[in-house]
């Protein structure tokens, strides 16, 4: 399974969205970018601050759904 494939079943998974901090390792550096290739295929992804977890700084939380702060 592809590193795009695995966001996009983690994003399919978890309804309230994902961040680096949900991810596998691999994964969490290129997060950003296989978000971007997800949008870019045609996946309506949603944008908005994680405040989930205690990041150091302001890290972004990515849904298929949900409250929207931006589109990504």
């Amino acid at each position: 399974m592809s590193q795009r494939e695995t966001v996009l079943r983690l994003l399919r998974e978890h309804p309230t969205g994902i961040c680096v901090a949900d991810v596998p390792p691999e994964i969490a550096y290129t997060l950003r970018n296989r978000i971007s290739e997800l949008h870019a295929h045609g996946h309506p992804i949603v944008s908005r601050v994680c405040r989930q977890h205690k990041h150091g700084s302001a890290v972004r939380r990515y849904s298929l759904t949900g409250e929207v702060d931006e589109l990504f």
